[in-house]
């Protein structure tokens, strides 16, 4: 079971998973801020240090781009947990979701992941998976998320074909009265632009 409630002293949302408090600040982190917290976390050996996304060269180049923010979760004064995103011309992109490997299990990326989706609103929104195991992609399906089978021509090359790519609110971005234009056609307009 998880407690809710609110920092009296920061409005700050705290839930307790299995008895550990986790801080859910309201703040907006970029992407300096969360390198910093993520580098100095509490030590773990199979945590990796934060390399900022213009530097992950194995990401499509639209992945690549820096994110507009980050929700993060702390436990006291150290990050556990960030989930970010990227606003677009008439889509938002996901910007990754990690958790510190000692808090994985808890549900806490599962909560930031949920405030990510209130930022989309009723935007459409993409994803690129990089882990491709059925329960992580099951976490996101349930929620609303839909599978794209695949890039459309000419992009198909420009990540590789391990990854998975999910839509958010495809309704949405079919039905774009503003731009007027069918999922594809934005889709194809955001990776010519970020090639």
């Amino acid at each position: 079971m998880v407690d809710e409630n609110i920092d009296p002293l920061t409005g700050e949302k705290i839930i307790e998973p299995a008895g550990i408090l986790i801080k859910f600040p309201t703040k907006i982190y970029s992407e300096e801020e969360v390198k910093k917290l993520w580098d100095n976390a509490k030590p773990h050996p199979d945590l990796k240090p934060y390399v900022n996304r213009a530097d992950r060269g194995h990401f499509p180049p639209i992945s690549r781009q820096k994110p507009d923010g980050y929700f993060i979760a702390l436990h006291f004064d150290k990050i556990v947990a960030h989930c970010g995103w990227k606003k677009l011309d008439h889509i938002y992109l996901g910007a990754g979701s990690k958790t510190h490997p000692d808090y994985v299990g808890r549900k806490i990326n599962n909560y930031l992941r949920e405030k990510r989706r209130n930022i989309f609103g009723s935007n459409p929104a993409m994803l690129f998976l990089n882990n491709t195991e059925q329960w992580w992609l099951d976490s996101f399906l349930k929620v609303g998320w839909e599978v794209v089978d695949e890039l459309p021509e000419p992009y198909k090359d420009m990540a590789p074909p391990d990854r998975i790519y999910l839509l958010y609110n495809k309704d949405a971005a079919m039905q774009d009265d503003k731009a007027n234009k069918s999922f594809d056609k934005v889709f194809n307009d955001i990776l010519k632009v970020n090639k």
